[in-house]
């Protein structure tokens, strides 16, 4: 799996010029997904598919979270928010990951209710991709007894 810059690299030049964006995410938060990944036996791709996702999900929650009226960029925070989220389902689609769009689907609605709310959302994508990547573990195990 590539380090955490390179793929932030690779996902930029996936989305569009256009849109102007830089995916800005906590380190921190990167580095867990990583480590989380890498305690799970899946393909290089699928940990970078999947990590893909969560930088991207994150990305957008991060420009909504910013969403004020005194913010002078508010318009493009939202747009940019928006153009993430829809990118993530797009890349997620093309990378064969529909069952963790599925997955997550219920829980993307919940982030955004606690957004608008104000509540903390940090560690609920983490927690609900490491569910996923039990599930999906638990389900190879069977397949292979």
């Amino acid at each position: 799996m590539n380090g955490i810059r390179e793929s932030l690299q690779k996902l930029e030049k996936q989305m569009s010029p256009q849109a102007c964006i830089t995916l800005d995410v906590d380190r921190r938060l990167l580095e867990e997904m990583r480590h989380l990944l890498d305690s799970f036996e899946l393909s290089s791709a699928r940990k970078e598919h999947i990590f893909g996702c969560y930088v991207l999900l994150q990305a957008a929650f991060r420009k909504h979270k910013k969403l004020t009226f005194e913010n002078p960029f508010l318009t493009k925070d939202i747009l940019d928010g928006d153009y993430l989220q829809s990118f993530y389902y797009e890349y997620a689609c093309k990378h064969g990951e529909k069952d963790l769009v599925n997955f997550l689907a219920p829980i993307l609605k919940q982030i955004q209710i606690r957004l608008i709310q104000g509540k903390s959302i940090e560690r609920i994508l983490f927690q609900r991709i490491e569910k996923f990547l039990a599930k999906t573990d638990q389900q190879v195990t069977y397949e292979v007894s």
